[in-house]
């Protein structure tokens, strides 16, 4: 297990992306042609080349003065797909992570109460996640589950803290957005319960509920299956389970959630890479 100490998002030290001051300068011209190809890179973030594009122009816009909601939001959901999906050297990943979680609570700060209760009540992130609302609330969850993978792995008292931290912002969400991200709380407490070091009936009994309540809400979102397999049924030592789940994501259609074709796409390249690895 690597101990590392983490900073990111946490009272150890401040964001350095909170300041609202834009730190770039372009022109009105400028910020139209980069929106353009923000767009274009979005749609094909799955591929290597387009993904670190859009995240290096979004970083250029968000650092401006025409930082907005949704590209703030994408930048923090691109580097996660980065660390997820393409980097293979460890720290690498913790970076993306850390900035992930970064860019999702920047995007957060756009609200001015949320905002003025952080920076200027000095409130941490999950007390004053009460004044998000709607979609600001997809922006928690992609702090949440950033900061999550990232204090995962951190072994010091910050890390301690942090993974508190996420179980109480899950906990919130679970009661005003249960079913946000297509079953993300479902997930979060499956895995949980099953990764617990004592984990006994109980609590597989527990996981296994929150992983079927996943995948038959949202039995398109291919993550629920992959969790359900590499998680819940590599614990119970249930190759069948695992199996199964594997190749329902190779053979579904990536594009029947739109906003995450890219996302499923790499997803349903693990769910193979998973499968063989059964054999």
């Amino acid at each position: 297990m690597v101990s590392i100490s983490f900073s990111a998002c946490s009272s150890a030290k401040v964001n350095p992306l909170l300041s609202q001051k834009p730190d770039i300068e372009i022109s009105e011209a400028d910020f139209q042609d980069k929106q353009n190809k923000l767009d274009v890179y979005w749609e094909s973030r799955h591929l290597f080349e387009s993904l670190n594009s859009f995240i290096d122009i979004a970083e250029y816009v968000s650092r401006s003065r025409f930082r907005d909601f949704k590209t703030m939001l994408r930048l923090s959901r691109a580097y996660r797909i980065r660390a997820e999906y393409f980097d293979h050297d460890f720290r690498l990943r913790l970076r993306d992570w850390e900035q992930a979680a970064n860019w999702a609570e920047k995007t957060m700060t756009l609200d001015p109460v949320y905002r003025n209760a952080v920076i200027n009540l000095k409130r941490a992130p999950e007390e004053a996640m009460v004044e998000l609302k709607g979609a600001e609330l997809d922006a928690l969850y992609w702090y949440a589950t950033n900061l999550g993978k990232r204090s995962a792995v951190d072994r010091s008292e910050q890390g301690a803290k942090n993974r508190l931290r996420v179980r109480k912002i899950v906990d919130y969400l679970a009661q005003v957005a249960p079913d946000i991200n297509y079953g993300a709380v479902y997930r979060y407490y499956g895995a949980y319960q099953a990764l617990q070091p004592n984990a006994g009936r109980a609590e597989l009994d527990a996981s296994r509920k929150n992983f079927e309540a996943a995948v038959t809400k949202f039995p398109d979102y291919f993550l629920n299956h992959t969790l359900y397999a590499a998680v819940y049924a590599a614990k119970i030592k249930d190759a069948a389970l695992a199996e199964k789940q594997y190749r329902f994501v190779i053979k579904a259609n990536p594009a029947s959630i739109k906003d995450f074709n890219s996302e499923q796409i790499l997803e349903q390249k693990r769910a193979v890479e998973l499968l063989r690895s059964l054999k």
